[in-house]
């Protein structure tokens, strides 16, 4: 399953990486599941927590020395450089979706990685608390692109990739960048308009920034045979 809702914005094969669904959940998070013996979700998809989308395998070159097992990499925003970040697993990257990735963990039904908690009741919750905030951000992102004249503005056409417009939900792909080139306006000295203020514009951007989903391990539950079936 997903580490949290969102939609299925890319499935690809990779020579090392096999059969790999991509999830974009917002706000530039994205998750990539690499390995898997079956996909079972299609592009566009909008997929929750309880949604299978796919099912452990072996794929790809880089699992023969490994074996069964779901190879994850979360992508972060690309704001995330900007954060004062304690976890290491934080590193920059050469990507062309993010800034920042989230260091690949492995999972597979003999174990799972302490770092992530398994899905509870109340995440159904959070993530529409999550939906309703990015909402909310979209507006005000909007609104501070425009009091700072100087700084060219996303058209709204370009905000939403392509591939998933054509076939369901659309995906906003620009807040992150846009909120990551507030920042640096900010923080750069770029002229706002006139009787802005500067610092109400940098608490905004901060609670936006600190905005992120919950994520829980990509397994059903250790040792449930049916995910392998």
């Amino acid at each position: 399953m997903p580490v949290a809702a969102g939609v299925v914005y890319g499935y690809f094969t990779h020579p090392m990486g096999g059969n790999v669904v991509v999830v974009h959940h917002g706000l530039g998070f994205v998750s990539q599941y690499f390995h898997l013996h079956e996909r079972t979700v299609a592009l566009g998809d909008v997929v929750t927590r309880d949604t299978v989308i796919g099912i452990m395998g072996t794929t790809g070159s880089g699992a023969r020395t490994v074996g069964k097992h779901v190879h994850l990499t979360v992508l972060a925003p690309f704001y995330a450089g900007h954060l004062q970040l304690d976890d290491v697993q934080y590193f920059e990257a050469n990507d062309t979706v993010s800034s920042y990735v989230v260091d690949p963990e492995e999972f597979s039904l003999l174990g799972r990685h302490q770092a992530l908690p398994f899905a509870g009741r109340e995440d159904a919750a959070l993530d529409e608390r999550f939906r309703v905030d990015l909402r909310q951000a979209r507006i005000e992102v909007d609104r501070l692109l425009h009091l700072f004249p100087t700084m060219p503005h996303t058209r709204f056409s370009d905000r939403f990739g392509a591939l998933v417009t054509r076939v369901g939900p659309r995906v906003d792909l620009t807040l992150d960048r846009d909120v990551a080139d507030l920042y640096q306006a900010v923080a750069g000295g770029v002229p706002a308009a006139r009787g802005v203020d500067v610092d109400q514009v940098q608490r905004s951007l901060a609670r936006i920034m600190a905005l992120t989903p919950r994520f829980t391990a990509p397994l059903k539950g250790a040792g449930e045979p049916e995910l392998t079936a």
